[in-house]
């Protein structure tokens, strides 16, 4: 039985990665992916890591981001299921999968608000389609009951709020000032229980590290100045510092991941 299940899974793991994108040694990459199974979590990310730079597709990202889970490193495994949903095809019970991976990370960064919605996103799918949600679905949905019930606003420490900026701007629009209103409103319980709070800001990829720290460095600073505005009760309780792109949270290449990467993150201290 033992080695029906080897061979089940092997011919799995052979349409996956016959259905990536242009792999630089597929067998390699496979052969890798196969090791991988088995091992600590910290060999597994390893062999994994390898695996994806000889041959990028979902299941290869989606194994590494539950390694990384294990290893507690939240903010690494979501970077890795973003990049699998790029691999992912047009099967609803794998979207809905990596949508509550993605929740489950999510919840464990105290980011309340991306749970929820990717959480509810996979509800949808397991609805829609007449899936069975599986266990662990429904214990991620249980933790983020919890922390809906301690009625705590939550902040996700280290992790991008979703202030966007354009290429080489500092501007924050109208859609921005709503998102730092909630964020605002958010920050107030940890203000009034004695936190500071760390405004960081990141740059994509392109020039020099230099000019991208100042201009990340920027970005920071004005969103601290609409919330110190928005909330005089936030003034001097605030700090903010530059990274540049030191700390890339998408490694693409391409106009959409460089938006990405133009972010503000918000660190409780």
């Amino acid at each position: 039985m033992k080695n029906k299940q080897y061979w089940v899974f092997c011919f799995c793991c052979a349409i996956c990665f016959s259905a990536s994108a242009e792999c630089l040694s597929e067998y390699e990459a496979k052969a890798l992916y196969l090791r991988a199974q088995g091992q600590s979590p910290a060999d597994s990310e390893h062999l994994l890591k390898r695996s994806a730079v000889l041959c990028e597709n979902y299941q290869v990202y989606y194994e590494l981001g539950l390694n990384q889970q294990k290893l507690q490193q939240f903010s690494q495994s979501l970077v890795s299921f973003v990049n699998a949903r790029q691999f992912l095809g047009s099967d609803e019970e794998q979207k809905a999968s990596l949508l509550g991976r993605m929740a489950s990370s999510y919840i464990q960064l105290n980011d309340l608000p991306n749970a929820l919605s990717a959480m509810q996103a996979a509800d949808n799918i397991y609805a829609a389609k007449q899936i069975a949600k599986p266990a662990w679905a429904n214990y991620v949905s249980r933790d983020i009951d919890k922390v809906k019930s301690a009625g705590l606003p939550k902040v996700r420490p280290k992790v991008d709020i979703a202030i966007l900026f354009d290429s080489q701007s500092i501007a924050i629009n109208e859609k921005a000032v709503a998102k730092i209103k909630a964020l605002g409103l958010a920050l107030m319980p940890y203000v009034d229980a004695g936190k500071r709070v760390l405004i960081v800001g990141h740059s994509e990829k392109t020039g020099d590290q230099e000019s991208n720290l100042q201009l990340s460095e920027d970005r920071a600073k004005s969103v601290v100045a609409v919330l110190e505005t928005l909330y005089p009760k936030l003034e001097g309780r605030l700090d903010y510092e530059g990274r540049g792109y030191s700390q890339l949270r998408y490694q693409g290449n391409d106009k959409d991941m460089h938006a990405l990467n133009r972010r503000v993150d918000v660190e409780i201290k």
